[in-house]
This record gives C-alpha cells, sequence and structure tokens, in this order.
C-alpha cells in the first residue's frame, strides 16, 4: 500500500494512462458503468439479507443499454413498488423523496404512522384470503394492546418472581436522555423493568434514588435478592454508595463503556491519533476542495473500485483544530476519524495514482501545500501510521462488540484484559509506532474500571481451574497480583455475614488447595463447536454456578454480568 520516497520513474508515470490505451472514450464509460452497477448490486445482495439499508428492499439498480451499440448507457433505480425510474446517484437521497415523503403511491411508511398498515386495502385482502379477522385500528391501539401488555408484564413479573437473585443493569446515564433499567436473572435471561426520562447531566445521588427504587420495586423489604448492579456511569459514587449500604452488593461498571472509552483516551492522549488525524484532514481537503485533483481521484476510483466517493471528512465541532474541549471532542470524534482512515486506506490506489497523473503535474507542483501532500503521500511512514491508528480502533470496537454480544460475566473480565494487552502488544511489534505510550493508556483504563469482584469471580469460577502435575484442577491464583488476591479475601468476607466469614475463607483455602474434582471439573470445561460461528464455545455455561450452587454467595460472584 504504501509508497517509497524515490522519484517515480517514467515508466511509472505513463503506468496510468498505459492501462488504458485501446479504449475509446465510450468504452471507458461503459466499464466504469459496469463497475457502478455491480457495486450497487452488491450493496442490495447485502442490504436485503439484513446488512444494509432499509430502501435496497424497494430499489433495484438496472444498468440501461445503448440501443444502437449495447453498451452500458446509464445506470438507474427502479421502484420495485411502482416501476418508476430515477437516477442512481444518490440512493438514499431517492429513497428519502420518493418512498418516505409519500411520492410512490404504493409505499406504506410504518415510520409515519406505526398503525396505518392494518387498515391498507391489501393488507385486509391479506387477511380476507388466509381466513383471519379483520382488525380494526383502534381495537389494536387499546384493547388487544393492553392486554398484551399485561400479559408480558405478568410473566416478566413470575420470572422475576422464581429466580434465586436478579441483578440490575442500568444504561443511558451517559447519553443523557433515556435510562433503562433492565434485570438480569442467573439463566442469562434479560426482562425491561422500567426506563427514566432524564434532561441532561443528572447528580449520583439521583441515580442512586433510581436505582434503589428499582430494586424495591421488584423485591420489596427483601433486597437481599439483587445481587448487585451494573451501570454506565456513577462507579465512583452511587455504585460504591449502595455497597457500603448493601454489603452483599457487588456494582460494577458496564465493560462495554470501559473497553470503547479507550478509543476516547487514544484520541486525547496519543500524539500518533493527533499527528494521524491532521494529515488525513489535510488529505481530504485537498482532494475534495481541488478540482482538477478531485476529477481525477474519481476517475481512478472508479477504475479502481466502480463507484467514486468524496473522501468523508469529520463535523467542524469534531475537527482537530476545533475550540471544543479535548473530552467533549474525544466523544464524537473517533467514530469520523475512523470512518475517514477507511476512505483513505480504501482509496490509497486512486490516490497514488493521482499523485502521478500527468494532467494533474501542474496543480502539484504550483500550490506549495501540493507539494507537501505529494511528499506525504509518498512516504511510507505516512501508511504505516494510518494503518496502525485504523488497526487499533478497529482492534477495540471489536472487543467491545464482543463484550455486547456474548453477554460478558464478571470471571470473564481479568481473561478479557489480558487478551486486550496480548493484542496490543502484538499491534506494537507489527506498526511499531506506539512508543509504550498505549500500554500506558490501557492500563490507566483498566484501574479505572477494575473491580475486586472480577479477581474473585476469576479464582472462582470453575471453567478457569488448571490441571498441575499431580491432575488437580486447581484455581488460577498465579495469575493474579498480590493485590488482587487480597481483593479476593476481602470481598468474599464482605458478601457474608460476620458469623459466617471465618466459613468462608476456610471454604476459598479449600478450594485453593484441593480444587475441583478432575471428573467436574472437565465437565465444566467440555467445549463444543458453534454451528454458527464455527468457534469453540463451553458446552454448558450454566455448569459453574451449579458446582456452588450451595454457597449463594459465591453464585452470585461468578455468575453476575458486566454488560
Amino acid at each position: 500500500m504504501a509508497t517509497t520516497n524515490n522519484a517515480p520513474t517514467a515508466a511509472q508515470q505513463q503506468q496510468p494512462e498505459t492501462a488504458i490505451e485501446g479504449l475509446t472514450p465510450e468504452e471507458l464509460t461503459a466499464k466504469a458503468l459496469s463497475k457502478r452497477y455491480e457495486g450497487l448490486m452488491t450493496v442490495r445482495n447485502k442490504a436485503v439479507k439484513g446488512k444494509g439499508a432499509w430502501y435496497w428492499t424497494h430499489l433495484e439498480p438496472i444498468l440501461v443499454r445503448n440501443t444502437d451499440t449495447g453498451l452500458p448507457k446509464a445506470v438507474k433505480l427502479r421502484c420495485s413498488l411502482c416501476d418508476a425510474v430515477f437516477s442512481a446517484s444518490n440512493p438514499s437521497r431517492t429513497a428519502s423523496e420518493h418512498l418516505k415523503r409519500g411520492t410512490c403511491p404504493n409505499f406504506t411508511s410504518s415510520s409515519v404512522n406505526p398503525l396505518s398498515g392494518l387498515e391498507h386495502p391489501k393488507f385486509r385482502a391479506f387477511l380476507t384470503q388466509v381466513g383471519l379477522p379483520i382488525v380494526s385500528k383502534r381495537d389494536f391501539a387499546t384493547a388487544r394492546l393492553d392486554a398484551k401488555y399485561e400479559e408480558a408484564r405478568a410473566e416478566s413479573e413470575s420470572r422475576i418472581r422464581d429466580a434465586m437473585f436478579f441483578q440490575i443493569a442500568s444504561d443511558g446515564w451517559k447519553s443523557r436522555n433515556l435510562v433503562s433499567l433492565i434485570a438480569n436473572l442467573p439463566n442469562g435471561m434479560s426482562l425491561y423493568r422500567r426506563a427514566v426520562l432524564v434532561n441532561g447531566a443528572v447528580p449520583s445521588n439521583y441515580a442512586e434514588e433510581v436505582l434503589l427504587e428499582t430494586v424495591k420495586g421488584i423485591c420489596g423489604n427483601s433486597p437481599q435478592r439483587c445481587v448487585g448492579v451494573v451501570s454506565d456511569k456513577f462507579k465512583n459514587k452511587a455504585l460504591r454508595s449502595l455497597e457500603g449500604r448493601h454489603q452483599w452488593m457487588v456494582n460494577l461498571s458496564c465493560q462495554f463503556q470501559g473497553v470503547n472509552s479507550l478509543v476516547k483516551d487514544f484520541a486525547k492522549e496519543l500524539p500518533l491519533f493527533k499527528s494521524v488525524s491532521q494529515n488525513c484532514e489535510r488529505l481530504a481537503k485537498f482532494v475534495n476542495s481541488t478540482a482538477g485533483i478531485r476529477n481525477a481521484h474519481c476517475k481512478y476510483q472508479l477504475r479502481e473500485h466502480g463507484e467514486a466517493i468524496m473522501l468523508r471528512l469529520p463535523p467542524l465541532h469534531c475537527t482537530t483544530s476545533s475550540s471544543s474541549s479535548s473530552s467533549s471532542k474525544a466523544c464524537c470524534y473517533f467514530e469520523p476519524l475512523f470512518n475517514l482512515l477507511e476512505d483513505v486506506l480504501s482509496s490509497a490506489r486512486a490516490i497514488q495514482l493521482v499523485m502521478h497523473d500527468e494532467a494533474c503535474k501542474a496543480v502539484l507542483m504550483e500550490d506549495h501545500v501540493a507539494r507537501e501532500v505529494v511528499e506525504m503521500v509518498g512516504d511510507g511512514g505516512f501508511w504505516n501510521e494510518v494503518e496502525a491508528v485504523h488497526a487499533l480502533i478497529k482492534l477495540v470496537k471489536e472487543m467491545a462488540r464482543r463484550i455486547e454480544e456474548d453477554k460478558l460475566l464478571v470471571g470473564q473480565c481479568l481473561p478479557l484484559w489480558d487478551e486486550l494487552r496480548a493484542k496490543i502488544k502484538d499491534w506494537d511489534s507489527k506498526f511499531n509506532v506506539g512508543g509504550g505510550h498505549v500500554d500506558e493508556i490501557v492500563e490507566r483504563r483498566f484501574k479505572k474500571c477494575y473491580h475486586p469482584a472480577w479477581a474473585a469471580a476469576f479464582i472462582l469460577d470453575p471453567l478457569y481451574l488448571i490441571r498441575d502435575s499431580s491432575g488437580k484442577y486447581l484455581p488460577p491464583f498465579k495469575c493474579l497480583t498480590p493485590e488482587q488476591e487480597k481483593d479476593v479475601d476481602k470481598l468474599i468476607t464482605r458478601l457474608v455475614s460476620r458469623d459466617e466469614a471465618h466459613i468462608a475463607l476456610m471454604e476459598l483455602m479449600k478450594w485453593r488447595t484441593e480444587g475441583l474434582d478432575p471428573m467436574y471439573a472437565r465437565a465444566v470445561q467440555m467445549k463444543e463447536r458453534d454451528p454458527v460461528s464455527g468457534k469453540m464455545r463451553i458446552a454448558n455455561p450454566q455448569s459453574s454456578r451449579l458446582v456452588w450452587e450451595t454457597f449463594q454467595f459465591l453464585v452470585i460472584t461468578i455468575d453476575v454480568s458486566v454488560r
């Protein structure tokens, strides 16, 4: 991908031109249109399978051919609902103007009126055809809806009531809009409980009141059934205060937020992020705003990818040159930065061809900014740094996605952060641009997120038992730091009554020296291949909890979620 600092030879300078020798302008245009059509069809096929924009279900790309030569002369979009044909230059705008604004006579938008489909003639005809009664909008929106709500609420209440314990998951405090409160059950089920509207930042004592009200609303005067709270905010205040008032609680910060926040940390503290973002912004502005360069870039994009797009620049309030505070800038900037890096990397070949294009030489030689951009693009170090930042953001986003999809349990936190450290080390070895700063940032974020329950759950979960030379399956105490070992003792004694503390510590010592019967340990750690992903997974995720079923405080520690 990267080029060297050496000046291009004459043969290299002529390469873009020789690639199109022998083709007429009409044939070149036809080739570009064919690529554009193929690109749109690829996007549509993915969208129809659920991996793209909603409007592709109704818009179909068509390739219009010249009746005389048979060569493609245009790419259009056809509405499958009314057969109207439109330009394919901007499918999103076409969808907004034709479908959402009511221009298409056969499109019923659920976003305009959620119940309008019930009275659509075609839907009524379908109900009659299959022998179902016609439902009125009034009936559906009142009695039936109320009945379904009561049925769902009763079922939810029953499930929570039957559970041995539950955890409250609170999400939305950071968005400063709508806070959702959900009950996580030991069987992995999550049940919606309530939502709270908030207007802007709220004090921690208000959050504490909301959380406590939610707990009391579920279990009344028996709050011991709530084993803790996981929240995307207030770790050091509201959550800690609740733990102090209810010693059996394990209150955790959301690990999805914690890992995701690493990108914001990088944007604020890593010089590499600042330099790469500034260089890519400068490159994108130059390519997008200089007519001759922009046209050449579009030409080579069409040749390489079958479509031409402008490089996506971050919004003005999120750019590195804006005057907003560093914290707010970091919060809004990493997604636009990732998009810009993806555009630059995907257009790398086209950008390099532009810099060697004969038609652009005059512009590139006359302007000092252009000369700086040419020098930067020709430097292999620039591309290495762009790839490095892109790979680092992608690495963190992938870890966060896993947490969100897999519903990470507290015992998995230490292994996950160890895995993250290992991947960061591999990243640093590959690109050699971190200078040790990335490791420091990761460790600071780890300390902010860490809770003593991480160490306790990791030690108590039979999933992580290690077989020693004698055949015993023992807990991995050697993987803990001395401070984390102390955390295990402190947490376990806090979770039980004072009279039971010495018994709990004796059981912990027995667990440390004897471990688990090999037969049970092998059963707990047995894995099977996931038929969907193809990856190996634990065959029975509930087996860890069953081992400790007689010790509720231990069950609580290993079985709560951190998402």
